[in-house]
């Protein structure tokens, strides 16, 4: 994760992994721009984000996520006043088995779609380290 956070100027990251059976998310890392791991009081992220990268099985990316149109109905954007994210499912095997999400609350624009193909990549490596 803090790879990710020092190659994207992402605030935090996470990975995130999915339960085999339905649609429990567990956090396996999070770690924040200073290199500190996250506490469960630190960890908010925005799961709408997440299953829609889980449900298109491709990554998810917003320059601003407080305007932008597929998260208005998302109560998590709004309330954690999330604005940069990036969220790239983990597949192996044609199966989504988890996402990295890195966001940044305090910046717009953070992330360009030129970073997306080394992420991932950084992806598929971390879904063949898990399964």
């Amino acid at each position: 994760m803090d790879t990710v956070i020092n190659l994207t100027g992402a605030e935090r990251a996470f990975l995130v992994l999915r339960e085999t059976e339905g649609s429990e998310l567990n956090i396996q890392a999070a770690r924040n721009w200073g290199g500190a791991s996250l506490n469960a009081a630190e960890i908010t992220f925005s799961r709408g984000v997440v299953n829609l990268a889980f449900e298109k099985g491709e990554p998810v990316l917003t320059t601003n996520a407080l305007v932008d149109d597929r998260f208005q109905n998302n109560q998590s954007v709004a309330t954690n006043d999330l604005r940069s994210i990036v969220c790239i499912p983990l597949s192996i095997r044609g199966q989504i088995i988890g996402a990295l999400y890195a966001d940044n609350r305090m910046k717009d624009g953070v992330f360009k779609q030129d970073l997306v193909p080394m992420l991932t990549a950084f992806a598929s490596q971390a879904a063949i380290a898990i399964f």
